[in-house]
């Protein structure tokens, strides 16, 4: 297995490199896995939430609810399964502040990262399907040695695509990366036989739900306070 961590760490090592926002680099990594199809590696694994205000947020590795279950405030055990909530479960003001109760009781609903219940506060049990992650919480994907060239390319040639328009000197520096990319997208698509497109998509999306949470992650708040700069040495 190989974390989108490792490819994050690799990537900002090299020195013409280390001027791309780690951000930036996670939203070049969800285009070039949903574009070759890659799919995170899942467990299966159990949570319990505190529900406030009707809501609770989803942890960063979630990927597919399997049952939401009630947690009694006193004996601390699972007694009601809650039902997933129909199309209108849900209603907001247009400020989205003020949450509007329907008549079902003990249903929940699942929306952008978050989890909905029609009661304002309590506890549930969440069993789902999550990625596996390293150490430091970034989803592992197949080891592929093609699928990280593929993403260092992309990279590049996002990066020095910029730095050929203000430098014409740049302009051979980028020409091999676009190829280094084209070339081992086509090798990873070859060798990654279990491709799933939508779970590509899935995976991508969580990486960006975890923007916020991992950016001085690997880097040991390596480069933080420093300014941006531009490398003028090609290797």
């Amino acid at each position: 297995m190989m974390s989108i961590g490792e490819i994050i760490y690799r990537i900002q090592e090299q020195p013409m490199l280390r001027a791309v926002k780690t951000s930036d680099i996670v939203n070049h990594v969800k285009t070039v896995i949903e574009l070759v199809g890659v799919p995170g590696l899942k467990e299966d694994k159990k949570i319990n939430l505190i529900i406030q205000d009707f809501r609770c947020q989803l942890p960063p590795d979630f990927l597919e609810r399997v049952s939401v279950r009630m947690i009694d405030s006193i004996s601390k055990n699972p007694i009601v399964v809650l039902s997933q909530g129909t199309d209108n479960f849900l209603q907001f003001t247009k400020d989205s502040s003020t949450l509007v109760q329907s008549d079902t009781l003990y249903s929940h609903k699942i929306i952008n990262g978050f989890i909905y219940t029609d009661f304002k506060e309590g506890e549930v049990e969440l069993l789902y399907k999550a990625y596996y992650t390293d150490a430091n919480g970034w989803p592992m994907v197949p080891k592929n040695e093609s699928l990280y060239l593929a993403i260092e390319g992309y990279v590049k040639t996002r990066y020095y695509g910029i730095l050929a328009d203000q430098n014409a000197q740049f302009e051979r520096a980028f020409q091999r990366a676009e190829q280094q990319y084209v070339w081992y997208v086509a090798q990873a698509t070859n060798r990654l036989l279990h491709l799933d497109p939508v779970e590509a998509q899935a995976l991508g999306n969580a990486l960006v739900r975890l923007i916020p949470m991992k950016l001085a992650f690997y880097t040991d708040d390596k480069y933080i306070n420093q300014p941006e700069s531009i490398n003028k040495h090609l290797w």
